[in-house]
């Protein structure tokens, strides 16, 4: 552990309270990252995660809702890799609820990491019941641990478990050709686009 830091069961909250109230607890393995992330820094300088603040949602002139924000890693003391809950699956974002007032059944996930948070939080749109598209031209996985295989390797392997849990695997250009409110969306090809 390092002293000082949510690794150090004398800074940690959670091993007190667990230490003296067993029976509140559970084991779940965590990794300790560094501080990242942060809209400020603790001296009020601009973190590495330049965000606006206050920003929640979006909404179009109907006040139809069409971006939301979700904070995640909120608790400090509990890993957070889901946009829908911690790793616990005990604390919940508002994700879920958004979605289903919204009607939206299916999701198509981008980002960082494969192996974090795009993973977790297709595994927990999957359990809540959501058709999930994953764009695998749109993610990338950090695989910090070599001994378990190449980039490739881990990768192939991620996808593959990813598709067993009923992820679709779709690329880009995939997505490109959608019909989305009977339009085709541009895909930035004059020749295509011509069609439109």
């Amino acid at each position: 552990p390092v002293q000082g830091t949510a690794s150090d069961p004398n800074h940690n909250p959670s091993c007190t309270l667990c230490k003296n109230m067993p029976e509140l607890c559970f084991e779940m393995k965590q990794m300790m990252w560094p501080t990242h992330c942060l809209q400020k820094n603790s001296d009020g300088s601009d973190g590495d995660w330049q965000f606006a603040e206050g920003l929640e949602s979006f909404s179009e002139d109907d006040g139809t809702l069409n971006e939301v924000v979700v904070n995640i890693g909120k608790y400090p003391y509990i890993d957070s890799y889901s946009a829908f809950m911690d790793n616990t699956k005990q604390l919940r974002t508002e994700l879920d609820n958004v979605l289903k007032a919204q009607g939206i059944t299916t999701l198509y996930l981008t980002g960082l990491a494969t192996d974090f948070t795009v993973g977790w939080t297709a595994e927990d749109a999957i359990n809540l019941g959501y058709k999930v598209k994953l764009i695998t031209d749109g993610v990338k996985g950090l695989y910090l641990n070599t001994n378990l295989g190449t980039y490739k390797e881990q990768n192939d392997a991620k996808l593959a478990s990813f598709a067993s849990l009923g992820v679709e695997l779709v690329n880009s250009s995939d997505v490109l050709k959608l019909r989305c409110n009977n339009t085709v969306l541009p895909t930035g090809d004059p020749d295509l686009d011509d069609d439109l």
